[in-house]
């Protein structure tokens, strides 16, 4: 897998994973052909596997098996703000697959809720994800 960056006006207007790509330039039209996509469509290519550490710093540091926040079937989150949830459904994806995406700027949660939730064992990370921010 290959990474790209596409700018236009030396703006940068995508960044993401290419699965696919020709291996030459089309001779008649100076094209290639390329399968990619977002970067957040490559979470939604992730799952959960529980029994992995998280790395976030209200978790664990890594390692893999069964955890104070997890069983062999499923991992659950106590009275944790959902970005941090987030962030550590990320971390542990990328410990399972790793990849070139790193934890960016996470906007805290503005009304302070904590929650209580728990995944099953092979839950879709990007699923997941987007749960939280609902």
């Amino acid at each position: 897998m290959y990474r790209e960056f596409c700018y236009r006006n030396k703006q940068l207007k995508w960044s993401g994973p290419i699965w696919t790509m020709s291996p030459a330039i089309a001779a008649d039209s100076g094209t290639i052909q390329v399968s990619c996509v977002g970067w957040f469509q490559y979470l939604m290519r992730r799952i959960l596997k529980t029994g992995t550490v998280g790395f976030g710093a209200n978790f664990p540091t890594k390692g893999v098996g069964p955890t104070q926040t997890s069983t062999a079937s499923e991992q659950y989150y106590n009275l944790k703000a959902p970005e941090k949830i987030a962030e550590d459904l990320f971390l542990r994806t990328k410990y399972d697959y790793p990849s070139m995406m790193t934890v960016g700027v996470i906007q805290a949660n503005p009304y302070g809720l904590l929650w209580n939730t728990k995944y099953a064992q092979f839950q879709n990370i990007g699923t997941a994800i987007q749960g939280l921010a609902n």
